[in-house]
Order: structure tokens, then C-alpha cells, then sequence
């Protein structure tokens, strides 16, 4: 919208990623796993490669959430009580 994050969205016409999933860092910065869920009918070219989301009922799995300098930036609505360690982890970097 902003152009802050290179990528453009647009809408689906269905809902994409809905549900539960677990949120595992992949690119190397220390950060715990956190549970979030997403329901978004909107679809990014970027959705980001900084965590591997994947849900616990299917093991259904997705790169998700992009990472530059200090932000965190995505679709998933996480929940930070499932793990508080990630708000220190986040300060940290």
C-alpha cells in the first residue's frame, strides 16, 4: 500500500492460509517458535521467508513473514502468550 515491503498484494476471492499454525524461524536470527493463526482473502507476491509456518492439523507447511532491519511484518496474527520469549528475542535483534 505504502510500498514499505517490496511485493504487491491483491485480493483472492477465497480465504487463503486460514487457521492455526505454528511459526518457526528459518533465516538464522534467534527467535523462539510462536503460535498465530491467519484469515486474509488477500494474497502478497511477497509473503516473506523469515519464519516456516506450518499448521498442526494437516502438516500443511509455507514460508511466511518478512524480515528487514528491525521489523517483522506478515499476515499471521500472533499469539504472544504461547511463547513470551519471542517479544525478548525480537528486543534482542
Amino acid at each position: 500500500m505504502v510500498g514499505a515491503i517490496k511485493g504487491e498484494s491483491f485480493y483472492a476471492h477465497k480465504l487463503i492460509r486460514f487457521g492455526y499454525a505454528e511459526y518457526t524461524n528459518c533465516e538464522g536470527k534467534k527467535f523462539h517458535s510462536i503460535k498465530g493463526h491467519e484469515f486474509h482473502y488477500f494474497e502478497s507476491t511477497n509473503n516473506g521467508s523469515a519464519f516456516f509456518a506450518q499448521k498442526a492439523a494437516t502438516g500443511e507447511k509455507w514460508k511466511s513473514i518478512v524480515s528487514f532491519e528491525n521489523t517483522l511484518a506478515g499476515f499471521p496474527h500472533l499469539y504472544y502468550d504461547s511463547c513470551p520469549e519471542f517479544i525478548a528475542d525480537f528486543l534482542e535483534q
